[in-house]
């Protein structure tokens, strides 16, 4: 197969799709990393280029002809992740991987080699965990010299642990809300997709980069997976970004503080607390959506999303009626009907995608002018958390009203 790049496909979306002895063909535009695949061909023209070509590990010959042209002025920023993964790596210190948007994975050592990069888990354990970074890159420029200034001013010189009660937390608090804030002007090219979401699209590309390689690497040493959640990637969490001109790294030290263990929640909570542990549901779909959201299992959240639509709307014809009958915008019409195309792709055809093949297609581009996404596209919009958010979330609240009429 032949990818056509950037008429049909993006480059990342082109590498994470092809297979041996395909062709990703770059017809035009100025592009960021060029992954290589093992057997992956790849032909340039003279309107194209890359920021860097990265070669396989493999000895299999790959193919690059005509007009190949590098430059590396089309990356103009870099954000460097760094993260202590709750587990060793049986990997070398050093090593690079990269994932097809072209976010590098690099082994930095395990944390009893005097490394530490903080956090806050407190859970003393004798086994070394892997310390690793992710480095994503950009092609929109930022001001680095307000960078600078913004990160130079740390919220965590009040150490995390000396937090014990809530005037510290307060403290703590508003002003890492107010270097946030400061670092989100800076960095709004990154939240203007993304600003309704809890991430932006850099951290969301780290994240997604960090959690692929943990599900490769686990399924290639045949043990459970170990992928992270978006609150556990966040916790402990070093950020730096990087001007690619220049050696200077301008570092931002999150902190995760959506709690803290060394703080006792009050009599209300406790109270609540109670009686939960007296009632159901122990884990409702709703949770169980919520939480694949956030590893990034998307499969098992769509799958769900689906039978919530069902559970509300009915099955089959009943469904579809019901989407097409409701006060609801046609945005969330179509996120719905997205669902259950997707939903029908993974089961029907295993794969994480919205296909022309899959029945009811043709009908809904029709109605919606839906396209078809395939798995990358999914992952690369964070199209399911936008159902889930957009599409799901009005339609519940809509039936439920109607059923109070």
């Amino acid at each position: 197969m032949e990818y056509q790049i950037p008429e049909e496909y993006s480059l990342g979306e082109a590498i994470w799709m092809s297979k041996s002895d395909d062709t990703l063909k770059i017809n035009s535009g100025n592009h960021g990393y060029l992954i290589l695949k093992s057997g992956v061909n790849v032909k340039f023209s003279n309107k194209s280029t890359v920021a860097l070509i990265v070669p396989t590990g493999e000895s299999k010959k790959v193919s690059i002809t005509t007009g190949l042209s590098i430059s590396t002025d089309n990356i103009k920023s870099l954000f460097i992740f760094r993260k202590k993964l709750p587990f060793l790596l049986r990997l070398k210190k050093g090593e690079s991987f990269f994932h097809a948007t072209g976010a590098e994975f690099q082994i930095l050592g395990q944390d009893k080699e005097a490394f530490s990069i903080g956090g806050t888990d407190t859970v003393a354990e004798s086994l070394p965990k892997s310390l690793v970074q992710i480095i994503v890159p950009r092609m929109e420029s930022f001001d680095f010299k307000l960078i600078q200034s913004v990160t130079s001013i740390s919220a965590t010189d009040i150490s995390i642990t000396n937090i014990t009660n809530n005037d510290d937390l307060l403290n703590f608090i508003r002003q890492e809300q107010k270097r946030n804030a400061e670092m989100n002007k800076i960095l709004s090219p990154l939240n203007k997709k993304t600003a309704s979401l809890p991430f932006n699209e850099v951290e969301y590309t780290a994240f997604w980069a960090l959690n692929h390689f943990i599900r490769q690497y686990c399924k290639l040493l045949r043990i459970p997976s170990r992928d992270l959640s978006l609150a556990k990637f966040k916790d402990g969490l070093f950020i730096g970004y990087k001007d690619p001109t220049s050696n200077l790294t301008y570092s931002n030290y999150h902190q995760y503080i959506e709690s803290f263990t060394n703080l006792p929640i009050d009599d209300k909570k406790k109270s609540d607390l109670l009686d939960a542990c007296r009632s159901s549901p122990d884990y409702s779909v709703s949770e169980y959506i919520k939480d694949n959201l956030n590893h990034l299992n998307y499969s098992a959240a769509i799958i769900a999303m689906d039978q919530v639509i069902e559970h509300i709307a009915g099955l089959g014809e009943k469904k579809r009626k019901a989407i097409l009958s409701s006060e609801i915008d046609e945005q969330a019409k179509q996120y719905l009907t997205e669902i259950i195309l997707t939903r029908n792709t993974i089961l029907h055809q295993g794969e994480c995608a919205l296909k022309s093949t899959t029945d009811g297609f043709e009908d809904a581009k029709e109605t919606y002018g839906i396209e078809e996404m395939s798995e990358y596209r999914i992952y690369e919009t964070y199209r399911p958390w936008l159902w889930y958010q957009d599409g799901l979330a009005p339609f519940q609240k809509y039936m439920d009203a109607k059923k109070k009429t």
